[in-house]
């Protein structure tokens, strides 16, 4: 399981991934993995939003860092390096939604990856 770091879905997704490991045995061989676009991405984090983010990084079996300091296209790249790193993509998006998700999920299907998309209006 890799996830982006990112406020909201991402970090919500890791902590249940965490929670599941602990509760069902047969997900101990999932590996959970951080990648983590900058160096300081959690720096503009509200507080509860870093110590879930400092709880992950504790938690999991690796961590990418994938450039020393914010970069123009570091989001972009983190994006990629997930979707290349992965058998499986789930994204929540919201529809008409246009930016960073959108285009991981075409990147994502631009590489035959298997794609699975949920709607954010299911949760609403």
């Amino acid at each position: 399981f890799i996830t982006g770091m990112a406020r909201g879905v991402d970090l919500d997704f890791a902590i249940e991934i965490i929670k599941m490991k602990k509760e069902y045995k047969r997900l101990s061989d999932v590996k959970i993995v951080c990648a983590i676009p900058y160096r300081a991405q959690s720096a503009g984090y509200d507080t509860e939003s870093k110590k879930k983010y400092n709880y992950i990084k504790s938690k999991a079996d690796s961590v990418a860092v994938l450039s020393e300091k914010y970069e123009k296209d570091c989001f972009l790249d983190r994006n990629r390096y997930m979707v290349d790193n992965s058998e499986y993509v789930v994204a929540f998006l919201n529809e008409n939604q246009y930016g960073g998700t959108t285009y991981t999920v075409n990147y994502a299907v631009s590489k035959g990856k298997n794609v699975k998309k949920i709607s954010l209006n299911d949760f609403i």
